[in-house]
């Protein structure tokens, strides 16, 4: 069996694949291949693989510098980088705590703001949100991104303090 992505809807598909190699039949001298192909439901893919494929996913993402954050559909943290890691930890927050609670439990003071109206449009209406924003926590400025990912959404921070600051000609982006 192979995987492939399949890019309508982003899941990936298990293919389940028979190849028949038809020898030369010797009173017609006829011959051929007979390919069966099955494309399996996500639902009949193993955990296990789903697994898998969310450990490598993280793993990659733990080599990038930008912070990522992925929330369900209630705004609720679900997983994050090393990167986002480093900044909870800047903010005085231990990120094994965060995980399954909401934005809004975790920053009370996002209640109310431009960002906090762009992460409900995020989540409520899965569009993609783009903003600078300024952290007082940790006198850093941020571009973010937010990318639809149903249920919830993943949030991508960069850091852009020197950018902004004028000690640097572009954004931050390698570690």
């Amino acid at each position: 069996m192979i995987d492939i992505p399949n890019y309508v809807d982003g899941y990936c598909r298990r293919v389940m694949t028979r190849i028949y190699i038809l020898e030369e039949e010797p009173k017609t001298g006829t011959s051929g291949i007979i390919c069966q192909i099955r494309v399996l439901p996500v639902q009949s893919l193993p955990h296990t693989h789903l697994r898998m494929k969310t450990s490598d996913l993280m793993a990659t993402l733990d080599d990038i510098a930008d912070a990522v954050v992925r929330l369900d559909g209630q705004g609720k943290c679900v997983t994050m980088n090393q990167a986002a890691v480093e900044i909870f930890r800047r903010l005085g927050r231990d990120p094994g705590r965060t995980i399954g609670k909401s934005v809004w439990e975790l920053f009370p003071d996002l209640k109310g703001t431009v960002a906090d109206q762009q992460l409900r449009r995020a989540l409520d209406d899965q569009r993609p949100i783009q903003d600078e924003l300024y952290s007082p926590a940790d006198q850093r400025w941020y571009d973010t991104q937010g990318f639809p990912s149903s249920p919830g959404v993943v949030l991508i921070f960069r850091d852009i303090t020197e950018w902004k600051t004028g000690h640097s000609s572009e954004p931050n982006h390698t570690r």
